[in-house]
C-alpha cells in the first residue's frame, strides 16, 4: 500500500498564521498508517526547494528531521517529489523525482492580460519582496545607473528567514506595501506589466539549485521579455525552461550576458527599436504552453505511479 504525505516544509516553518510551528517532526506519527515493511511512502514537497532546508529548533535541518522521523523505514520504499530540479538524492528516499509546476498552476488562476501589445513606456520592471544579497546588489547597480525613476522597481523589504546583513540599502514601493506582499504576493499588477517590456526576475533562491516560483511565471504568463538575476546559475533557469518547451527572446536579449550588462544595454534601446523588434509570436507561443501544461495530470502520475 502507498501513503502520501504533502507540504513537510509547510508543517515545519513558521507562517503568518502560525509564527511558532519551527518543529522538529515535520512528518505526522507515521506509526498510524505505516504498517507493513513493505508499505510505500510518498514524500510530496511542492512549495519549497531548499536542500537540505530551513534549520528547526533543535538545530537539524527539516532534511535531517525527516531522515530521523523515518528511521526504520527501508530508503527503498520512500520517494520524495520536489520542485527542485538540481535535487537527486535525499537521505531518506532512494527515489527523487521533480515536480516544478506548482507555482504554474497557482499563477494561472490570477488574474492575467488577454493579448500583447507593444505599447509600453517603460523598458523592465522588477518585483522584489525580501531582502537577499542579490537583491541588494541589484537595487544599487540600479540607483547608480538611474534605472528606477524610469522603470518599475520594487524592495519592499519583506522579512525571510535566516537572511542577516548590515548592508544597508533603500527600500521602494511600487503598487503593494510591505504588509499587502506578507498577505498576498502572487495577484499580478496588470497595468505595471502592460507598460514594461521587460521582467527581471530575482527568483527566490539566491543558491545553485532550479526552482521556479511565481516569479518566472508571472512574465510567461502575461507577454513579457524575462531576463534572471539574482540566482547562482541562470543559464541552468534557461536550460530548463527550454526543456519544458519555452523559448528565448534571443532577437532582443543576449542570454550569454551578464544580467546587469544587459539590463543596462536594453535600457539603452530606444522604445520605437523595441516595439519592432518585439517577438510576439514567441510571447503568444510561450503563453500559450503555460496555459495547456496539464499540472494536474503530471502531478497525479507521480503520486499515483505504479512503479512507485
Amino acid at each position: 500500500m502507498s501513503f502520501i504525505i504533502e507540504n513537510p516544509y509547510y508543517r515545519a516553518t513558521p507562517s503568518q498564521n502560525m509564527p511558532n510551528l519551527f518543529c522538529d517532526n515535520p512528518l505526522p506519527n507515521l506509526g498510524e498508517f505505516i504498517i507493513s515493511k513493505e508499505d510505500k511512502l510518498i514524500i510530496f514537497e511542492p512549495w519549497e526547494a531548499d536542500i537540505p532546508g530551513p534549520v528547526m529548533k533543535s538545530g537539524k535541518t527539516i532534511i535531517e528531521c525527516i531522515t530521523n522521523q523515518l528511521k526504520g523505514i527501508e530508503t527503498k520504499n520512500v520517494t520524495f517529489i520536489t520542485p527542485n530540479l538540481d535535487c537527486h538524492s535525499v537521505p531518506f528516499a532512494d527515489k527523487v523525482l521533480h515536480y516544478p509546476y506548482h507555482f504554474l498552476d497557482i499563477q494561472r488562476k490570477q488574474n492575467k492580460l488577454s493579448d500583447v501589445t507593444i505599447d509600453r513606456k517603460k523598458h523592465f520592471c522588477s518585483f522584489n519582496g525580501a531582502i537577499k544579497h542579490k537583491r541588494i546588489k541589484f537595487i544599487k547597480f540600479c540607483e547608480q545607473h538611474n534605472l528606477i525613476e524610469n522603470n518599475y522597481v520594487s524592495l519592499v523589504g519583506t522579512y525571510d528567514h535566516g537572511f542577516q546583513t548590515e548592508e544597508k540599502v533603500n527600500l521602494y514601493t511600487l503598487d503593494k506595501s510591505v504588509d499587502q506582499v506578507k498577505a498576498d504576493d502572487k495577484s499580478v499588477p496588470l497595468d505595471i506589466m502592460k507598460d514594461s517590456f521587460l521582467n527581471v526576475v530575482n527568483e527566490t533562491h539566491e543558491d545553485e539549485h532550479v526552482f521556479f516560483t511565481e516569479k518566472t511565471w508571472k512574465p510567461i504568463l502575461n507577454f513579457q521579455l524575462f531576463l534572471y538575476y539574482g540566482v547562482s546559475n541562470p543559464a541552468r533557469y534557461y536550460e530548463e525552461l527550454q526543456k519544458m518547451g519555452f523559448q528565448l527572446y534571443t532577437e532582443i536579449i543576449n542570454y550569454n550576458n551578464d544580467p546587469l550588462d544587459e539590463l543596462l544595454k536594453f535600457t539603452k534601446l530606444p522604445i520605437a527599436e523595441i516595439k519592432q523588434k518585439m517577438p510576439i509570436h514567441k510571447l503568444q507561443m510561450n503563453r500559450q504552453l503555460a496555459e495547456s501544461i496539464n499540472c494536474n495530470e503530471i502531478k497525479k502520475n507521480l503520486l499515483y505511479d505504479k512503479s512507485l
